[in-house]
């Protein structure tokens, strides 16, 4: 009997460890949570399938009950996986480290390559005002070297020396320039050259209509296939009507 009742004693006295471990659990918990801000953990897990939180909140808890159980177990146990991890995460950064050390031109483009790619970019917007004009002075260098070519090999007979050659040439060019500026902005002149009349419109109708003729038969569909010639003709030729006065 006195076995029997030792036995239920004892029992109960683990009954109540366990009991007094689970508060103590409980407790243990709501404060690292309260101080630690982990109540989201519960939202979260409170947002799942009822099947997936309550398996996680066993695991929580059978976690918690372990840690208040064997505490330097779980401790060693966290330690061996955290270390475990840390080798599996250095081991890209040991063999790039292996890799430069055997190679240090790549260590160095790997490290300096950012930099220098923001320095070049910056190098590059300093110097492009100048590399802008240098290049200009390069192309009227060229220009300047073809001119001077072409008065040695042929206009040096009709001038008396280069620099009136190249007067001579800047005031063609400004005379091109400004009657291509005059067509543009005068559509009835730009509509004569196109059809091939004289630009200051001195022409009859009569002159006018066998032109425009002669031009959309050589440029029939049938003849030249589809083309944009054709729409360019006939809107020149609307334009000429209109400042001719012509039907």
């Amino acid at each position: 009997m006195a076995n029997i009742g030792d036995s239920a004693n004892s029992e109960k006295g683990r009954v109540l460890a366990v009991a007094l471990q689970t508060l103590a659990a409980i407790i243990l918990t709501a404060i690292i949570c309260e101080f630690a801000g982990l109540w989201i953990v519960f939202d979260f897990i409170s947002a799942q399938d009822i099947r997936v939180g309550m398996a996680l909140s066993v695991m929580i808890w059978g976690g918690v009950m372990l840690l208040a159980a064997r505490p330097g177990a779980v401790i060693r146990l966290i330690l061996r996986i955290a270390v475990f991890a840390l080798r599996i995460a250095a081991r890209p950064l040991l063999w790039t480290m292996r890799l430069f050390a055997a190679f240090p031109p790549a260590a160095a483009a790997y490290v300096l390559g950012p930099s220098y790619e923001l320095y070049r970019m910056r190098w590059q917007n300093f110097t492009a005002p100048g590399m802008n004009r240098l290049t200009r002075w390069r192309s009227r260098m060229a220009l300047e070297w073809k001119l001077w070519r072409a008065y040695r090999a042929e206009f040096r007979a009709q001038f008396g020396s280069c620099r009136q050659f190249r007067a001579q040439f800047d005031a063609m060019g400004r005379a091109e320039q400004e009657r291509k500026a005059r067509l543009a902005a005068d559509p009835f002149r730009a509509a004569c050259r196109t059809m091939g009349l004289p630009e200051d419109g001195r022409f009859s109708e009569a002159a006018f209509k066998t032109r425009y003729r002669d031009l959309m038969k050589a440029l029939h569909p049938d003849i030249a296939g589809p083309n944009e010639r054709a729409a360019s003709v006939n809107a020149a030729s609307a334009t000429i009507k209109e400042r001719k006065g012509w039907s």
